[in-house]
């Protein structure tokens, strides 16, 4: 299934023929900047409403650009917790560390949502 997200399987259509995402609890660091100390910030220690935002725009190219609104609307859909709201497992405001495998696949089907994906995997 990751040959397939990375264009690395002969003969299956190509990201821009056919969107397919792949799903799972694993979510993988990427270092997005890097504080006034010197130390990375990677994107896991961001809350999850940017990680979905910087997947769908940065990992994914796409277009027109998701806003910090739309992905905060499209997770408190899926079921995370937003300011004034229920209490629940994930608050969108927290950092993608600290929520529980199932809440990342959550996370990553709202990116995949917002994708408009063909195949989920």
């Amino acid at each position: 299934m990751r040959a397939i997200v990375h264009e690395q399987l002969e003969g299956f259509p190509k990201r821009d023929e056919l969107k397919s995402i792949f799903v799972e609890h694993e979510i993988e660091e990427e270092e997005v900047g890097v504080q006034d100390d010197g130390f990375p910030i990677l994107s896991v220690d961001k809350p999850g409403w940017w990680w979905v935002q910087h997947t769908c725009n940065e990992a994914y190219k796409m277009e027109p650009k998701v806003t910090e609104e739309v992905a905060r609307e499209a997770m408190k859909e899926t079921g995370f917790g937003y300011v004034g709201g229920p209490d629940v497992a994930a608050h969108m405001d927290n950092p993608v560390t600290s929520y529980s495998g199932g809440w990342k696949m959550k996370m990553q089907l709202t990116a995949a949502k917002l994708l408009n994906a063909d195949v989920l995997m």
